[in-house]
């Protein structure tokens, strides 16, 4: 039997939207984003202390495009305290020493 995933996918994000964001607002408000003229936020910061936090939950129905955006620009993916970063290569963050990053592999995203 198949299983239809989009049907899986929203039962999934169904369960769990009353017990997490699936989207950073405070983060988002803290560097004045706003929604553009679709409703849509940007996916990561570009800026600041914050730069390179994704602001879509890992659960968002959207991260992976979000994803495969960084990655065909050349960004790194990492964690920290449970929260997916993107960063270039040679960003001077990844070499502050208060900073606990842990590199993730999306290598199998296309």
């Amino acid at each position: 039997m198949a299983i239809n995933t989009d049907l899986l996918g929203l039962l999934v994000r169904s369960i769990f939207s009353n017990q997490l964001p699936l989207y950073d607002y405070n983060s988002a408000n803290k560097v004045g984003y706003k929604q553009d003229t679709t409703g849509h936020m940007p996916s990561r910061v570009d800026s600041g202390e914050n730069r390179g936090l994704f602001l879509k939950h890992w659960m968002h129905p959207t991260i992976d495009k979000a994803i495969k955006a960084d990655k065909q620009l050349g960004y790194n993916f990492y964690t920290e305290n449970g929260k997916l970063y993107s960063f270039l290569p040679d960003d001077e963050i990844l070499k502050d020493k208060n900073r606990r990053f842990t590199e993730i592999d999306f290598n199998k995203i296309k």
